[in-house]
């Protein structure tokens, strides 16, 4: 038969192996209420838009150089062809020095 000692034991062992409800409930921190959260949700979305939207434009920012660049470069072609033109048609060659 057990007595009033051991059943102490074995209920101090119990709780020393098994968490309580009430030790469950200790660990959790709150962090916020549902309604702070949901506007901490709504703020994060808002600014995270906000970026998109600075990201965009400074993309189009960057196309648009390329397209610039882009137009640069066929001028430059187009102007070396033009004076390989006139170089083939004055029949000038190149010498060297």
């Amino acid at each position: 038969m057990l007595d009033e000692k051991d059943i102490k034991k074995l209920v101090k062992a119990q709780k020393e192996i098994f968490a309580t409800k009430e030790d469950i409930e200790n660990l959790i921190d709150i962090v916020g209420t549902k309604d702070e959260l949901e506007n901490f949700r709504t703020e994060l979305k808002a600014d995270i838009m906000s970026v998109k939207k600075d990201i965009n434009k400074d993309i189009n920012k960057v196309v648009e150089i390329l397209y610039k660049m882009d137009g640069k470069l066929d001028e430059v072609v187009q102007n070396s062809k033009d004076v390989e033109y006139i170089k083939n048609i004055l029949n000038i060659t190149a010498t060297k020095r």
